[in-house]
């Protein structure tokens, strides 16, 4: 997916997803790029000068390159079959979102324990990434956020990501002339179902870039 370019004439960006998302025949499905696969190995030549060097101190410092060399393949492919994990996590808990609903609460450490491993692990496998799916393309730490509970006994937490959308859509369709304050917006998905504070609405309307209820005021 194209990243928009900057007014001052720099070209796009793109971004290529390490996590692709798909609804088939056979329901959802997560394919994870393999960009390096097949195109990481130790160089034959190398492996021939360590089998030919003459000098001690030669093959002493080829082995250690390679062994260094073998240990960073190896850490890539565990890093890749972590991704792997994250993505089958993630069809199960994001499965509403990837088919047009709500975005769920999920966090890092939830996701560590259904695969296995410690938080900061998840953490690390998934920055810079990106997931793709029928809605765009989404870092994937989008899909991870403590959220908001719902009143609603038969539905989980709300992500963060998709209470600021509603708060977006609150504005969106406010009267300018008497924009929503923060408390109003409180209550109006309170009507909706979640749980929220007035505290915790100012911080994401903050981190939506919306302004104050006196600055939108026309």
């Amino acid at each position: 997916s194209p990243l928009v370019g900057a007014n001052d004439g720099t070209p796009a960006g793109y971004i290529l997803p390490d996590i692709i998302v798909r609804q088939g025949e056979q329901g959802l499905t997560a394919t994870v790029t393999d960009r390096w696969c097949g195109r990481v190995r130790i160089s034959g030549y190398y492996r021939s000068y360590l089998e030919s060097a003459g000098s001690p101190e030669v093959r002493d410092y080829l082995r250690q390159k390679i062994q260094r060399a073998r240990w960073v393949m190896a850490a890539m492919e565990q890093r890749q079959r972590t991704v792997t994990l994250i993505a089958q996590a993630l069809l199960r808990f994001q499965r509403e979102f990837f088919l047009g609903g709500e975005l769920a609460a999920v966090t890092l450490r939830q996701a560590a324990r259904e695969i296995g491993v410690h938080e900061s692990t998840v953490s690390r496998a998934v920055s810079g990434k990106h997931l793709r799916c029928s809605r765009g393309t989404f870092p994937v730490r989008y899909f991870f956020s403590a959220g908001v509970r719902s009143q609603q006994k038969d539905q989980g937490p709300v992500g963060r990501e998709s209470v600021k959308e509603r708060i977006l859509q609150l504005v969106r369709e406010e009267d300018p002339q008497s924009p929503l304050s923060d408390e109003a917006i409180r209550r109006r998905l309170e009507q909706d179902g979640l749980e929220i504070s007035r505290r915790t609405v100012t911080k994401y309307r903050a981190e939506c870039g919306i302004r104050s209820t006196a600055d939108r005021r026309a």
